[in-house]
């Protein structure tokens, strides 16, 4: 009995930091507030979380595992086929990429909210840099293993490949500050499929 009264404490401090975090945003939550509003001491919710960090780290870890997750499935399912003589960035490939992409976030659309509204003052505060950088270095460890040394390799910058996968985080960004319902965002998954596609042939060339 006494670990499942921890238990819903413990939800009853999530929910309620959840909703102070997106009123009011990490710089400005307190831990006071989100105790009153739980019922509980603030001295309570230190016995669950270190600081305010963690208990934002909780809330929203999961929805950047899954995110991460994602990119690293598909970099890996791009090295899979690299050899087996299909043209695996097809335009199907990009609306796939971009119907995931919008799943994801409507499961954590509130902790997508946060990370990306709300998380000035954290050590989320830079994750979009931190998420793009990641699956920059991914796709270009990708490119290598497809053209290695040969003169066949894209001559795109770094930076230009950064530029194109930063179009993904801009779409959940537009979903969230627009207040999109997911049947609208999915009404554009075709719009958005073809930037990413367009983009990805004009720079890097057709595979």
């Amino acid at each position: 009995m006494a670990q499942i009264k921890k238990e819903e404490v413990k939800k009853r401090i999530i929910s309620n930091a959840k909703r102070e975090f997106l009123a009011k945003g990490f710089k400005n939550a307190s831990i006071r507030s989100i105790a009153k509003k739980a019922n509980i001491t603030s001295g309570t919710i230190y016995t669950y979380f270190k600081n305010k960090n963690d208990l934002y780290e909780s809330i929203i870890g999961t929805a950047t595992n899954a995110l991460f997750y994602q990119m690293e499935k598909r970099m890996d399912y791009f090295k899979k086929h690299l050899g087996d003589g299909r043209d695996i960035f097809t335009m199907k490939e990009s609306i796939q990429s971009i119907e995931n992409l919008i799943a994801l976030t409507f499961l954590y659309h509130d902790e997508f909210e946060m990370l990306l509204i709300h998380s000035g003052g954290s050590s989320f505060d830079r994750f979009k840099s931190v998420l793009v950088k990641r699956y920059t270095e991914l796709t270009c460890d990708m490119l290598d293993g497809l053209y290695g040394d040969t003169s066949k390799k894209p001559t795109c910058s770094v930076y230009s490949i950064h530029i194109i996968l930063s179009i993904f985080i801009a779409i959940v960004e537009e979903i969230i500050y627009s207040a999109m319902t997911k049947d609208e965002a999915s009404s554009y998954k075709d719009e958005w499929a073809s930037i990413v596609f367009g983009a990805w042939h004009e720079l890097v060339g057709r595979f």
